[in-house]
């Protein structure tokens, strides 16, 4: 699954990177994006194609394309 396709108040953990451009995932990871760490969408942009995410009580706002490399593991609640 994606970190794109999560709904608002969603919790997951990332599991691994779908990318072909090693620059992006050095700027995810840089950001604290590694696999094993919780995320949890905080919500949406109507008018832009942004996301907010939560990763250890940092705030990180993402494109959609930024959140469509990071797969996830949704949490089971």
């Amino acid at each position: 699954m994606k970190l794109k396709n999560l709904k608002p108040g969603s919790t997951a953990k990332i599991f691994g990177f779908d990318i072909c451009n090693r620059y992006y995932k050095q700027k995810l990871l840089a950001m604290g994006l590694v696999p094993g760490k919780e995320v949890v969408v905080a919500k949406y942009s109507s008018v832009s194609d942004l996301i907010e995410i939560v990763v250890d009580n940092f705030s990180l706002i993402l494109r959609k394309s930024e959140a469509e490399i990071v797969q996830i593991e949704e949490a089971c609640m």
